[in-house]
């Protein structure tokens, strides 16, 4: 089984602006990466403007996206 992370210390909503447009560099849109990873274009709008709250489960797939982009370092992404 895989490594525990404890959703209370982090989730952090407020990076979600960043993930989106980091993980949207990896899939080449916000169209595409939300077919990708199972959301609505319009969901990924709002996140990227900060009018959603972004879940713990978003967060992570998001994460996995964007290490794509990282070349899979372990560097955690950041919020460019």
């Amino acid at each position: 089984m895989g490594r525990v992370i404890d959703a209370r210390t982090h989730h952090d909503p407020a990076r979600a602006p960043g993930l989106v447009r980091q993980a949207a560099q990896v899939a080449g849109s916000q169209k595409e990466l939300a077919a990708r990873i199972g959301v609505t274009p319009r969901y990924l709008q709002l996140l990227a403007r900060g009018e959603r709250d972004m879940s713990y489960p978003v967060q992570v797939v998001l994460e996995g996206v964007c290490q794509e982009l990282a070349g899979d370092t372990g560097r955690r992404p950041t919020d460019e």
